[in-house]
């Protein structure tokens, strides 16, 4: 996927809380068409239950497009860890991120128990034990598994320092590519880039096209990780309707150009199944 001299666009598109999926791949091909390389799964993001991502994502291979799959250390225990990633591998899925996972208590089942055997970092070199043929114990597999696996960035954080030293160690564990939380702020992916130029691995900077000037608030507040400066949540302010959604692709577009001023490719983020919305930004990147 992540081949020189092209633009790689990597479009998240979660997948339905109910079984429901006809709006789910109706989206997921929009976006194929639109110029995305591969449709990236969250696996029960922030906690709340959706359709497992591994069923989804094999679906998503039999109708020809590249799935990549987030994998959660939240929900299972290093026994489930590894027969999930065996699993994926005999399904011919490639492409994974590794993740600590939010915990369940901040989800819609709070009373559900949040595992941890590992964290994002042991998984990781979990996943490069099993890509030289063997299990966690040290006890062969037989057939090498052929992962490919990324690790998540978060500029937004206030001690950028300390999350640089993260990412170094998870590239370090494995990671062969970085994906972003969403970045709104054009100065901070010039600062992001020179802060992990070093790295030698492709970054995909996260572009969330926002919807209306609530969901700017509800980011901003709500959600871990993101943070949206007071200039764009100004210009989102009472913004509903067509209106918010064309300043958000607006916005977006922007993003979009300071990231492949400096990096290879970008990592949309569809808001709420629009796939419509993240499909016009990756029509735009495709077009340059």
């Amino acid at each position: 996927m992540m081949q020189a001299g092209r633009t790689v666009i990597v479009t998240e598109l979660d997948p339905p809380k109910t079984l429901d999926l006809e709006k789910f791949f109706a989206g997921a091909k929009l976006l194929t068409e639109a110029g995305s390389d591969s449709i990236t799964l969250a696996d029960n993001s922030l906690a709340i239950l959706r359709v497992s991502n591994l069923a989804i994502g094999a679906m998503l291979k039999e109708r020809g497009i590249m799935p990549l799959l987030h994998v959660s250390c939240r929900d299972r225990n290093l026994l489930g860890l590894q027969s999930e990633l065996m699993g994926i591998a005999a399904l011919g899925i490639r492409h994974l991120l590794p993740l600590t996972g939010d915990p369940a208590k901040v989800g819609d089942h709070p009373g559900a128990s949040s595992v941890y055997d590992v964290n994002s970092i042991e998984l990781m070199r979990i996943i490069s034990r099993l890509n030289e043929g063997y299990n966690h114990i040290g006890k062969s597999i037989k057939v090498r598994t052929n992962f490919v696996q990324g690790c998540t960035f978060n500029p937004n954080a206030r001690n950028l320092d300390a999350q640089v030293a993260r990412l170094e160690r998870k590239i370090a564990a494995g990671a062969q590519y970085v994906m972003t939380q969403p970045v709104f702020d054009t100065a901070l992916v010039a600062e992001m880039a020179r802060r992990t130029k070093h790295l030698g691995v492709p970054v995909l900077t996260g572009v969330w096209p926002l919807l209306n000037g609530r969901q700017a608030e509800f980011l901003h507040h709500e959600v871990p990780g993101i943070i949206i400066p007071d200039s764009v949540r100004t210009a989102m302010a009472g913004l509903e309707g067509l209106e918010g959604r064309q300043a958000g692709i607006d916005l977006g577009k922007e993003i979009c150009r300071a990231v492949l001023d400096h990096f290879p490719g970008v990592y949309l983020i569809t808001p709420f199944l629009a796939a419509e919305t993240t499909a016009e930004l990756a029509a735009f990147v495709r077009s340059r």
